[in-house]
């Protein structure tokens, strides 16, 4: 920085930024408008307040001044200093002469092409060294004298030297990426890129190389690895000026591998990073799986076709067993005498069990095969849960069990009256059916959640926790069942559950061994007219 006395250079310095700039120019001189705080343009205070860098105005009269509060902050001097304290006095006796010099050469229009060394003393009397940049602004009415920008050597040699060892440790970072790296600049030239992508598409070299190159070279060198490369290439190019475009998840390469690209813009200038990697394995593994799903749905589609073909030659020849036996068992035909009776009627029980055997395999593989369909009707479903608890109260009498519902609520839903009503009849059988006499089963319907929640509560035996993960499996029983003589197709819940999933709802069940089960449903809440997913 500089001073200057009966028209010579007296003192020079720069000093940090950052607080209300303040002169010890004469009062016949006025203050530069640029320093004043009401004047000074914000964006210019911004720059001050944040700048690194010590700022400070030498006037030809001798004075000067400091902006920034680094000058009180960074070297611990009053803020008054330039007011009573000459310049020179606080640059190194050393470093004076080259300060006087960059003055007077500034002052004749010979600014220093190059930053000098200044170093300034602190309040505590040690000193810092700065680089320190001359620039004339004495013809600018807004300032009328040589600016000093002063950076702290120190300072700016660590910061140097931390960006430099950043550099490094991100170039050993992406060189030992798994993953191929290509950065490429918005001049479109590659900026950065890692050996594991030149080794994924065969291309030579090491990525030095390829530095600064046209990065739509290098991409059609990558290209030329892959099934298609010209339309590949062209694809690529694409998408340094479009990031995010549309391209193929799964890219072949000539011989059998196959790799992942995706390209992201990076910053405002244009910009993009592509990072590429093989996911042979996983398509591999994805090949393998379409084909074994492939293979379980032909599997489930000729299971489902075999069920339907066996239960509909079976249905035929049962009906007859069951029509002539209810024609033997009338008085029309002669009597009977009780043995003969009772043959009969085990005949009739076993031949509608096999009959409604073959009815739940039939309606279960239309359920799996998805060509059931289903007529949704205006229903209220409380007075469809009262009629199917008024329907089945004389079994609950007959078996000594209460049966009740609680019910609220009157809007109307779409759904397949028949179908709910079927899974209605399950539940409400199953639970009469392991409920012991002087027991209770209770169902409750009630809106919920856009939809309604219906449960069908019992007091009956309940079921082991080890059957509850199976309970919805087809043909499967609950290991308590069969000591308590309760037949059954094991279909019922399985049925039931199909039929509510087909209407968009869910279902589950909650059991304690001799306490009790509650099979939970919630229905959704369609309104009239909706079409259904399923028809």
């Amino acid at each position: 920085m500089a001073e200057v006395t009966d028209g010579g250079v007296a003192a020079g310095r720069a000093v940090t930024v950052g607080a209300a700039a303040r002169t010890a120019a004469p009062s016949a001189r006025p203050e530069p408008r640029l320093l004043r705080g009401s004047e000074r343009p914000e964006l210019f205070r911004a720059v001050v307040e944040a700048a690194r860098a010590a700022v400070a105005i030498v006037y030809p009269d001798g004075s000067w001044t400091a902006l920034g509060d680094t000058f009180t902050r960074g070297l611990g001097h009053s803020a008054d200093l330039p007011a009573r304290t000459r310049l020179l006095s606080l640059v190194h006796p050393a470093d004076r002469r080259s300060v006087l010099e960059s003055f007077q050469a500034a002052r004749d229009g010979r600014e220093p092409s190059q930053s000098i060394p200044v170093r300034v003393r602190t309040a505590q009397g040690s000193w810092i060294e700065l680089a320190t940049t001359v620039r004339s602004r004495l013809h600018d009415p807004d300032v009328g004298g040589v600016v000093y920008y002063g950076v702290e050597v120190g300072r700016a040699r660590d910061a140097e030297r931390a960006l430099t060892e950043t550099h490094a440790g991100l170039e050993r970072l992406i060189e030992t990426l798994a993953v191929g790296i290509l950065l490429v600049d918005g001049a479109g030239r590659v900026a950065v890129t890692n050996r594991a992508l030149l080794e994924l598409f065969d291309v030579p070299g090491p990525p030095q190389r390829y530095s600064t190159t046209d990065a739509r070279a290098l991409l059609r060198r990558m290209a030329g690895a892959m099934r298609a490369p010209d339309r590949v290439a062209d694809r690529l190019d694409r998408l340094l000026t479009e990031p995010w475009t549309a391209l193929d998840t799964d890219l072949m390469l000539v011989g059998g591998r196959v790799v992942e690209i995706d390209v992201v813009p990076v910053g405002a200038g244009g910009g993009a990073l592509l990072h590429a990697w093989d996911v042979t394995a996983r398509a591999n593994m994805q090949r393998n799986l379409e084909e074994r799903n492939e293979a379980l749905a032909a599997l489930v589609a000729a299971k489902n076709e075999f069920v339907a073909s066996v239960s509909h030659e079976l249905r035929s020849p049962l009906t007859s067993v069951v029509t002539f036996s209810n024609l033997l068992a009338q008085p029309d035909w002669g009597e009977l005498d009780d043995e003969q009776r009772q043959f009969i009627e085990v005949i009739q029980r076993n031949a509608d069990r096999l009959l409604r055997l073959i009815e739940d395999l039939l309606l279960l593989s239309r359920l799996e095969a998805r060509t059931l369909q289903f007529v949704p009707s205006r229903v209220i479903l409380p007075d469809l849960v009262r009629s199917a608890v008024l329907e089945r109260a004389p079994i609950a009498q007959a078996a000594d069990v209460t049966l009740k519902a609680e019910v609220s609520g009157d809007a109307v839903m779409s759904c397949d009256e028949l179908r709910v009503n079927q899974v209605l009849g399950n539940l409400i059988g199953n639970a009469l059916k392991f409920t012991p006499a002087g027991g209770q089963v209770t169902v409750r319907c009630h809106p919920a959640a856009d939809g309604w929640r219906l449960s069908v509560t019992d007091s009956g035996i309940g079921i082991p926790s080890e059957d509850l993960d199976r309970i919805f499996e087809a043909f499967h029983r609950a290991s308590n069942v069969e000591k308590h003589s309760h037949p059954g197709t094991g279909l019922g819940l399985v049925i039931s559950k199909a039929i509510v999933e087909r209407h968009g709802g869910l279902m589950e069940i909650t059991s304690e061994l001799g306490r009790g089960t509650t099979v939970t449903v919630w229905l959704p809440q369609r309104r009239v007219g909706d079409r259904e997913g399923d028809r």
